[in-house]
Parts: C-alpha cells; structure tokens; sequence
C-alpha cells in the first residue's frame, strides 16, 4: 500500500524551551545525527507516491547546522514545503544571519509568542531571559523585512500580573 502524500516529522535535536501551552510536553532533547535522518527517509519513502521528510516537530533550526538540514531535506522530499511562519526565537537571538537566511527563503512572517511582560513570558516559556529573546528577535525581523506575527496568550493569571501590555 502506498499513501498519496506522506509527511515525517523527526525531532532531530528537541527543543530549548519548555513552554506551559506546548501540547506535545517536554520530553528530553535527542540528538539525531543527518545519517539517522537519511535512514528514517529511506525506511518510510518505499510507502508513499510523494514523500517529505522534516528534521523537527517541535523546535525548527534548534541546531546550527539548520542550513546543511534544511538543504538535506529538499534532497530526500518530493518538493519541499515552503518554511512555516514558525521559526526558532530561541536562534533568532542567538546567530543574526538566521534572520537574513529566513528573508532569503522567502519567509514574510514569523510568529512570536508572549504571554505578558517578562516574568509571565519567562515562566510560561520556561526559561529566563526569553522574554528579552523575543524583543531581539522582534528587532531582527524587522531589519530583514520580516512581519513578527506577535501571538499573545491572556488569561488570568496573566491578566492578573500584566496590568499593561505596553509591548503590544
């Protein structure tokens, strides 16, 4: 048997953060090397007409080598999904030609999650200083003509501790 279309989503090297909304929990970072990426593609592709293959499903380009990822993914797919408005504000932060690289790719919007000031955004994301990572990757963005798509999550608890949402 073999499916029209067929998507695998591999958590290559997990997630740096552990947000409270996230749905899928924060299990514990793997590392999968590209051969291991290469093998899983090479397992499912027998079952599918068309066949795409992505390195993350929880964290996109968590790791630095997300540029030889994002190529190795276009050789092993059928096509290749243009990039998700979801990109890494963890890396945003972290290595400036991200930005630059996600503009190349033709990425318009990126969306960016708050929820409130930065005591709130931290502890819902779950991990200091990610409020000031994503004020950095608001900034980046911009310079690379890229809209941050600012997803706010309000609730009473952080109603109750960010009377002004002057950042909005």
């Amino acid at each position: 048997m073999k499916f029209k279309k067929l998507t695998v989503c591999v958590d290559m090297f997990g997630c740096p953060n552990r947000c409270k909304h996230c749905w899928i929990g924060s299990a514990p970072n793997p590392r999968l090397s590209q051969a291991d990426l290469k093998y899983i593609a090479a397992e499912f592709r027998p079952f599918a007409e068309s066949f795409e293959i992505f390195d993350w499903y929880r964290e996109p380009e968590f790791d630095g080598s997300y540029r030889e990822l994002w190529n190795l993914r276009a050789e092993l797919s059928d096509g290749l999904t243009p990039h998700f408005e979801l990109a890494s504000f963890w890396r945003l932060a972290r290595d400036p030609s991200y930005a630059k690289w996600l503009s190349e790719l033709g990425v318009k919007t990126v969306q960016l999650t708050l929820f409130g000031g930065k005591k709130m955004t931290d502890r819902y994301v779950g991990r200091k200083n990610a409020y000031d990572e994503i004020l950095r990757a608001i900034d980046l963005l911009l310079e690379n003509r890229i809209i941050p798509r600012i997803q706010v999550f309000v609730n009473k608890k952080t109603l109750m501790t960010s009377p002004r949402w002057s950042i909005l």
